[in-house]
C-alpha cells in the first residue's frame, strides 16, 4: 500500500502547470476567447507571476499575433503579474487594441522607464506599476475613467504625472512615495475634480469647505485626521469611497474622525447621522444638513414643495432670524439649530408657520424665546435640552406634538398668550404657567389672568394687570438681556397713562435672568417663590416690599454683595442660600428668617438681626464660614436646628432673653467660636449644640435643665462647667471636651458616654445621680475625684481607664462590664452593698490593693485579671466563682465565709479560707503551695487532703498591720482568718500583748488610733466562735506612732535635779548662767516624734555642766574646791615672792579683780575662808 501512495505522489508533484497558451517572438500568450480570437499577454506559468528576467529590455506588444495552429489573435489584455519583477525590463509598448491592464502587471520592474499606453485602456489594475522606480513620467490615457489603488505607489523617480479629466475615482495610495505627490503643498490635494487626499498635520478644530466641482472624494483621504471637526461637501460630489476594512480597521475615506461633528452637504448623496455610509462620513456626527442654499448663517431647503430653514452653525448668542426666503415664509426643520449651545436668546419672525423636530434641541443656554402668532405647530422634542426660563406661546399654535423639552429642565414660566389650548400643550408644563382662562386644567401650576392679552413692559420688566377697577398688576417676567440692567421696581408703575399698583412679583419672574445687575424692589406685596433664583448678575439688593420673600427668591445669586431688607414680611426657606459674594446682610423684617435663608453663604461677614424678627428658621446661616459675631434679639422666640451649622470663623454669639432653648446643633463645628452669651431665659440645650466649637473655653449655664446628647462634643479648649439646675444630660455630652471640672448639684440622669476621652478632666460633683451609665468616664485619664453618693448602679465602662486612686460607692448594687477596668492608679475601690457585677470589672488595675465587696454573691469571669497589687480578696457573701473569675490576678488570699462552689482558683494562691457551707471545689489546683483554713472536720479539711496541701484550723492571722503605727495610715488592721470572728483592740502602756486596757467600741478588724491615746503599743484579741467551735488568738503588739506618744523626758529630769543641788558659790558664775539659760528652753508636751528636741537639749545641758564643775572657785588656790587658810598662806607666799601662780592660779586669787595680787586679797580669801 505504502509503494502504491509513493507513486502516486511522485507522479503528481512531476505535472507542471502551464499559465500561457504559446509563445511567439520571446512573449506568452493566453487565450482568453476562442470565439473572438482574443489572447492576453502572461508569463509562462510554472510561477504565480513572471519570473525575474522573463522579460528583458524593450518589449513591443503586437496589436494581433498568429499561433502555432496557424489562426490570428486580438491581444487585448496583459494579465495580472504578467511582466511582475522583470528587473531588466526597460521600456514597453502597448498597442491600441489592448483594454486592460491587470493588477500588479509592472510591479517591481525596477529599470522600466518609459511606457507609451493604446488610446483604447480604459481599466489599469491596481499596484500594477506600483515600485517602478525608474518612471519619471507617465501618460495616462483620457479613455482611463478610474485610477485603481497604490497604481503609482513607490515610483521614487515619477515626477510628472498627466491625467486627463476622464478620470473621475483615484484609489487609496495610488501616488504615495512618489515625488509627483511629495511636491504637492500641505492640505487637501485634489486631482482634476477628484479629492484625493489630506496631506501634512491637520491643526484642531478644522472646518474644509470642499470645492464645487469635485466629484469623488477618495478612500483614505481624511483617514484617522482627529482635527476635522467640520466639512461641507458640494452639490457636484457623486461618490466617496467606502474603501475596505482589514479586520476592525478601514480605510473609509473619513475612517476614524471621531471629532467630525458637523456634515453640510449641497449634494444628491444621502447623509445620514450616524451612519457609515459614505467612506464613515457620519459615522460619529451631530449634525447633518442637507441644504439646497446657504443665506447668509442659515442653511435653506424645499421640503415637499416648502421652505424650511435647515441649519445654522455660528457661534452668535443671538439670532435673528430672516423674515422669509425668496419672498416666502418658512418652516424651522428638523434639528435646525441642534446643538447651538451659544444662542441665549433668538428672534423668530412672524413669518415663521412650524417649528420642525428638535428643532432647537440642545440649545442649553437658550434662555428665553417667543414663538410668533404665525406659528401653527410645534413638533417633538422642539427645544428638549435647552435652558428656557421664559417662553411665550403665540396666539396661533395649535398643536403641539411629543415631549416640548426633557423632564428636568422644563420651561421656568410659560405664557399661553393662546385663547384655545392647543393640542398636546400639556407637553409644555412650565414650572408656572400663566394663561387667560381656566381652559388649561391639564398644567399643575397655573395662574389666570384674564387681562394676559393687555400684558406691558416698562424698563424691560413685564407686568400684566390683575384688577382693572384697583388699577392692580403683577411682575411677571423680565427681557433676558442687557436692557435690564438695573432693575427698579416701584410701588406704582403707569400704563396707558394711569397709575397701577404694583403686587406681586410672581414666582420666576427674573429666574436666571443673568442681565440684573442691581435691584430695587418696592412693591406692595410678596416676591414670589424662585423670583430672582440664579441671577448671576446682581450684586446689590434693596427689599422694602411690604410682603413675603418667597422661597428659593435669590437662591445662587452668587455676585450678591450687600442686601438690605426692611419692612418685608417672612423671608422663606433658602431665599438667599449660596449667594457666595454676599458680605453683609442687614435684615429688619417683621416675621421669620426661614429655613437656609443664608445659609451657604460663604462670604458673609456681617449680619444685623431687627428687633421685629420672632424666629430664626432651620440652618438659616448655617455654612456662613466668614461671619465673625452674631447677636440674636429678645424678640427672636424661637431659634431652628443647625442654625450656624460650621460658622467655622464665628467667634462671639449673644443670644437674647426670648430664647428659651438652643436648638440641636446650633452652633455645631463653630469651631473658632469663644465667647457666648446665653440669655436667661435658656433652660435647654439639644443634642450637638455647641458640638465641634473647639475653641470655646467657658459657658454660663447657670439656669440650664437638660443638655442633649453630643451638645458639647469635642469642645477642646472647655475648661469648668457649673450647672447649678442641671437636671438631665443626654449621651456624649461632653465626650472628646477639654473640661476640666464638672459640678452638677441636681443632676439626675446622665447619658451613655456622657465624659469620654475628657483627658483634663479632674474633678465631678452629682450628688443626687443614682445611675452612672456605659462609657460615662472611660477615657478621662486625669480624672481624681468622682462625688456621687447616691450612685446604686455603675454601667460597663463607665470609670475605665481614668486617673482615679479611691472609689467609694457605698449605695451601689449593680456593676457593669470593664466598670473599672484599666485604671492603673486605683488602690482601693468599696462597695459594701453590691451584689452583682459584670465581666473585667477590675481588669488591668495594676495598683489595686484594697475591694470591698461585701455583699456580692457571684464572682464573674476575668473580674480581677491582671490586678498584681491586689493580695487579699474577702468575699463574704459570695455563694458561687465562676470559670475564668480569677484569670489573670495575682490574689494569694482568698476568703469566704458562704460559699458553695468555686470553679476557679488564681494561680498565685497562699492562703484559701472556707467555710462550712463550701460543697464543691472544682477548679484546677494552683501549683503554689497554699494553706487551706476552715473548720476541723471539714469539707476544707477534706479538700485540702485533696490537693495535697496543708490545712490550718480557724481563727489564725494571717496578716496584720506593721509593727509600729504610721500617721501616714490612719487605719491599723489585722486579717485574721476565720468566721464569725469577734475582735477587741486594746492599748497597753508598754510593749506587750498582755495586760492592756480594752478600748471601748474597738470592735472591728481595723481601728483608729487617737493622738490623745499616749500609749506604748495596741494589740487585737481575735475570737472564732460558732456555737460549737470556740478559739481565741492574740496579735503581736503593735507600737504606737511616735506622734501619738509622750516624748521621753526621763534623762532631763535627772539632769535638771542635779544642777538644782549644786553649790551655785562654789562655780564659776559664767557657767551657771549658761546653765540657767538652757533650763529656761520650753520643752512641755513634746511627742515622740519630737524626742530629737528633747535629747539635744539634754546633751547641751550635760556639757554645761560638766564645764561647772571644772571651772575654779575664787580663792580656791590648791584646787581642792574648798577656801581655806591653807589658800590664805598660797596668797602671802605668792606675795612675798617666794610662790608662783598658773593662770588659773592667778585668776583664783586676784579676788578685787584688779589684775594683781596683794595683801587686799589674802584679806579677802581670808574673808571667804570664814564665811564672812
Amino acid at each position: 500500500m505504502k509503494n502504491v501512495l509513493l507513486t502516486v505522489v511522485v507522479l503528481l508533484c512531476s505535472i507542471s502547470v502551464s499559465a500561457h497558451s504559446f509563445e511567439v517572438d520571446g512573449i506568452y500568450y493566453k487565450i482568453t476567447s476562442t470565439t473572438d480570437n482574443t489572447v492576453s499577454v502572461t508569463y509562462k506559468g510554472d510561477n504565480d507571476y513572471a519570473y525575474k528576467g522573463e522579460y528583458m529590455y524593450d518589449v513591443v506588444i503586437p496589436e494581433s499575433v498568429v499561433a502555432n495552429n496557424g489562426r490570428t489573435y486580438s491581444v487585448t489584455s496583459i494579465d495580472d503579474g504578467a511582466f511582475k519583477e522583470c528587473i531588466k525590463l526597460t521600456s514597453v509598448i502597448i498597442p491600441k487594441s489592448v483594454t486592460s491592464i491587470g493588477r500588479g502587471a509592472f510591479e517591481g520592474c525596477s529599470n522600466l522607464y518609459n511606457i507609451v499606453f493604446g488610446n483604447s485602456i480604459t481599466n489599469i489594475g491596481g499596484w500594477a506599476f506600483r515600485y517602478c522606480t525608474s518612471l519619471t513620467s507617465i501618460t495616462i490615457p483620457e479613455s482611463v475613467t478610474r485610477i485603481e489603488g497604490s497604481l503609482f505607489s513607490g515610483c521614487t523617480s515619477l515626477e510628472e504625472i498627466v491625467i486627463p479629466n476622464s478620470v473621475t475615482s483615484i484609489g487609496s495610495s495610488a501616488f504615495e512615495n512618489t515625488p509627483w505627490y511629495n511636491q504637492q503643498p500641505d492640505g487637501v490635494v485634489y486631482v482634476n475634480d477628484v479629492l484625493y487626499k489630506y496631506k501634512g498635520e491637520m491643526p484642531a478644530n478644522t472646518a474644509i469647505v470642499v470645492r464645487e466641482g469635485t466629484v469623488s472624494i477618495t478612500a483614505g483621504a481624511f483617514r484617522n485626521y482627529n482635527g476635522l471637526i467640520s466639512i461641507t461637501i458640494p452639490s457636484s460630489m457623486q461618490s466617496i469611497s467606502e474603501g475596505s476594512m482589514t479586520g476592525n480597521l478601514g480605510n473609509g475615506a473619513f475612517y476614524g474622525c471621531q471629532y467630525l461633528k458637523t456634515i453640510i452637504n449641497f449634494s444628491d448623496l444621502n447623509v445620514r447621522k450616524g451612519s457609515t455610509d459614505y467612506g464613515h462620513l457620519a459615522d460619529y456626527a451631530t449634525r447633518v444638513i442637507n441644504a439646497d442654499e446657504q443665506i447668509g448663517d442659515f442653511y435653506f431647503s424645499t421640503i415637499d414643495n416648502a421652505y424650511h430653514l435647515i441649519g445654522y452653525l455660528k457661534n452668535e448668542r443671538k439670532v435673528i432670524l430672516p423674515n422669509n426666503y425668496k419672498g416666502e415664509n418658512y418652516a424651522i426643520g428638523e434639528n435646525a439649530f441642534f446643538g447651538c449651545d451659544s444662542i441665549t436668546s433668538i428672534t423668530i419672525p412672524n413669518t415663521v408657520t412650524s417649528v420642525g423636530v428638535s428643532a432647537f434641541s440642545g440649545c442649553a443656554n437658550l434662555t428665553s424665546i417667543a414663538i410668533p402668532n404665525s406659528v401653527t405647530s410645534i413638533d417633538l422634542s422642539a427645544f428638549y435640552g435647552t435652558n428656557l426660563q421664559s417662553l411665550t406661546m403665540g396666539i396661533g399654535v395649535t398643536s403641539i406634538t411629543g415631549k416640548f423639552s426633557n423632564s428636568y429642565n422644563v420651561p421656568a414660566k410659560v405664557i399661553w398668550l393662546t385663547n384655545t389650548p392647543p393640542s398636546g400643550y400639556a407637553n409644555v408644563n412650565g414650572k408656572i404657567n400663566y394663561v387667560a382662562n381656566e381652559q388649561y386644567s391639564d398644567l399643575k401650576n397655573v395662574k389666570v389672568y384674564p387681562y394676559l392679552s393687555s400684558m406691558f413692559e416698562v424698563d424691560g420688566v413685564k407686568y400684566v394687570p390683575v384688577n382693572m377697577s384697583e388699577r392692580s398688576c403683577d411682575v411677571i417676567d423680565a427681557m433676558y438681556d442687557s436692557s435690564v440692567e438695573n432693575v427698579n421696581i416701584a410701588p406704582k408703575v403707569s400704563y396707558r397713562n394711569v397709575e397701577m399698583n404694583v403686587k406681586e412679583v410672581m414666582p420666576y419672574a427674573f429666574y436666571k435672568n443673568s442681565s440684573v445687575k442691581s435691584l430695587t424692589l418696592a412693591n406692595q406685596g410678596n416676591v414670589g417663590d424662585d423670583a430672582f433664583e440664579w441671577c448671576i448678575g446682581i450684586k446689590t439688593a434693596e427689599i422694602t416690599n411690604n410682603g413675603e420673600i418667597g422661597m428659593l427668591a435669590f437662591y445662587g445669586c452668587d455676585s450678591l454683595v450687600s442686601v438690605l431688607i426692611s419692612n418685608a414680611g417672612d423671608i422663606e426657606q433658602q431665599a438667599f442660600r449660596r449667594c457666595y459674594s454676599l458680605q453683609t446682610a442687614m435684615i429688619s423684617n417683621k416675621g421669620e428668617i426661614g429655613l437656609s435663608s443664608f445659609s451657604d453663604c460663604t462670604s458673609l461677614t456681617s449680619v444685623t438681626i431687627g428687633d421685629e424678627v420672632d424666629r430664626l428658621g432651620t440652618t438659616a446661616f448655617s455654612g456662613c464660614s466668614l461671619l465673625a459675631e452674631i447677636t440674636i434679639p429678645h424678640s427672636v422666640l424661637y431659634a431652628g436646628s443647625e442654625c450656624f451649622f460650621g460658622c467655622n470663623s464665628l467667634e462671639r454669639a449673644t443670644i437674647g432673653d426670648g430664647l428659651y432653648s438652643i436648638n440641636e446643633a446650633m452652633f455645631k463645628d463653630c469651631s473658632s467660636l469663644q465667647e457666648v452669651n446665653i440669655g436667661n431665659k435658656v433652660t435647654e440645650i439639644k443634642t450637638n449644640a455647641f458640638s465641634g466649637c473647639s475653641n470655646l473655653s467657658s459657658i454660663k449655664l447657670s439656669k440650664v435643665k437638660e443638655i442633649g446628647s453630643y451638645a458639647f462634643q469635642n469642645t477642646t479648649n472647655l475648661g469648668s462647667v457649673y450647672c447649678n439646675e442641671l437636671t438631665e444630660m443626654g449621651m456624649y455630652v461632653f465626650s472628646q471636651s477639654g473640661i476640666n471640672s464638672f459640678n452638677a448639684p441636681k443632676l439626675s440622669s446622665i447619658g451613655n458616654n456622657a465624659f469620654i476621652d475628657c483627658y483634663n478632666l479632674v474633678s465631678v460633683s452629682a450628688p443626687e445621680l443614682t445611675v452612672l451609665q456605659l462609657g460615662a468616664f472611660k477615657n478621662c485619664i486625669s480624672l481624681k475625684a468622682i462625688d456621687m453618693p447616691s450612685l446604686i448602679e455603675i454601667g460597663a465602662n463607665a470609670v475605665r481607664n481614668t486617673g482615679i486612686e479611691d472609689f467609694s460607692g457605698m449605695g451601689v448594687v449593680k456593676i457593669g462590664n470593664y466598670a473599672f477596668a484599666d485604671n492603673y492608679y486605683l488602690e482601693k475601690a468599696y462597695f459594701p452593698v453590691a451584689t452583682s457585677t459584670g465581666t473585667n470589672v477590675f481588669l488591668n488595675c495594676s495598683s489595686l490593693q484594697i475591694v470591698g465587696l461585701l455583699s456580692l454573691e457571684e464572682l464573674n469571669s476575668n473580674t480581677f485579671s491582671n490586678c498584681p497589687s491586689l493580695i487579699n480578696l474577702y468575699l463574704p457573701n459570695a455563694v458561687s466563682v465562676v470559670k475564668s473569675a480569677f484569670k489573670g490576678s495575682s490574689v494569694e488570699i482568698l476568703r469566704f465565709e458562704k460559699i458553695e462552689t468555686i470553679k476557679d482558683l488564681p494561680l498565685t494562691l497562699k492562703a484559701l479560707i472556707l467555710p462550712n457551707t463550701i460543697s464543691s471545689v472544682t477548679a484546677s489546683t494552683p501549683n503554689t503551695e497554699y494553706v487551706v483554713y476552715g473548720y476541723d472536720d471539714s469539707y476544707a479539711e477534706q479538700y485540702a487532703l485533696n490537693v495535697n496541701k496543708r490545712f490550718e484550723p480557724i481563727p489564725a492571722i494571717y496578716y496584720k498591720t506593721s509593727q509600729q503605727v504610721s500617721v501616714d495610715e490612719t487605719y491599723i488592721f489585722v486579717y485574721a482568718i476565720g468566721f464569725n470572728c469577734k475582735y477587741q483592740w486594746y492599748k497597753n502602756d508598754i510593749v506587750s500583748n498582755e495586760g492592756g486596757t480594752a478600748i471601748e467600741g474597738a470592735v472591728q478588724f481595723f481601728y483608729e488610733p487617737s493622738p490623745e491615746e499616749d500609749c506604748a503599743a495596741y494589740y487585737c484579741e481575735v475570737t472564732c466562735d460558732n456555737g460549737t467551735y470556740h478559739r481565741t488568738i492574740t496579735t503581736e503588739p503593735i507600737l504606737n506612732a511616735p506622734e501619738y506618744r509622750t516624748a521621753d523626758y526621763t534623762e532631763y529630769n535627772k539632769l535638771v535635779e542635779e544642777i538644782e543641788s549644786l553649790d551655785r558659790s562654789l562655780y564659776d558664775d559664767e557657767y551657771l548662767e549658761q546653765l540657767d539659760e538652757l533650763l529656761e528652753t520650753d520643752i512641755s508636751g513634746l511627742k515622740l516624734s519630737q524626742q530629737d528636741i528633747v535629747d539635744e537639749l539634754v546633751n547641751q545641758l550635760s556639757v554645761v555642766l560638766e564645764l561647772v564643775k571644772h571651772s575654779f572657785v575664787m580663792g580656791d588656790l590648791n584646787g581642792d574646791n574648798h577656801v581655806s587658810a591653807i589658800d590664805v598662806r598660797f596668797v602671802l607666799k605668792y606675795v612675798a615672792g617666794i610662790q608662783t601662780f598658773s593662770n588659773q592660779q592667778f585668776m583664783a586669787g586676784d579676788m578685787d579683780d584688779d589684775g594683781v595680787i596683794t595683801a587686799a586679797d589674802a584679806r579677802f580669801v581670808m574673808q571667804k575662808a570664814l564665811e564672812l
